[in-house]
């Protein structure tokens, strides 16, 4: 699996994975595992105890697009001093929060996709349930 470290002014330093390499990881174990030592390898980097779970990729493979992005980030708060690692996927530049951590604890959001296929086909079976 190919990870790239990266510092910019807007994610900080951050590991950044290409969509193509990322979702690579759906069915190899191999490409899993890379993943997730890439993962643990950057989160030590500063003293964060992490590594990537399965739910955790689904929700991030979930919210990636074509030619799209996922990094990981390192989230700090002051009060009380602690770290964490942040989940964010970037499609076409407009970047997605996947997983995340405020005074709350962690979240994880999972995204859908909208498919007017599937819609349609779930409106025509109920309109010929209701005819019955």
């Amino acid at each position: 699996m190919k990870v790239e470290f990266i510092e910019s002014e807007f994610w900080g330093v951050a590991l950044l994975v290409a969509e193509a390499d990322f979702k690579l990881a759906k069915t190899k174990d191999a490409e899993f595992d890379s993943l997730a030592h890439a993962t643990a390898a950057f989160a030590n980097l500063f003293d964060v105890d992490y590594t990537i779970a399965r739910s955790e990729y689904n929700a991030a493979l979930d919210a990636l697009e074509k030619n799209g992005a996922v990094i990981f980030s390192i989230g700090s708060s002051q009060y009380p001093e602690r770290r964490w690692v942040e989940i964010q996927v970037s499609n076409n530049n407009q970047p997605k929060r996947v997983l995340y951590a405020d005074e709350d604890g962690y979240h994880l959001i999972r995204h859908a996709h909208f498919n007017p296929k599937a819609v349609a086909a779930i409106q025509k079976r109920h309109k010929e349930e209701r005819k019955k």
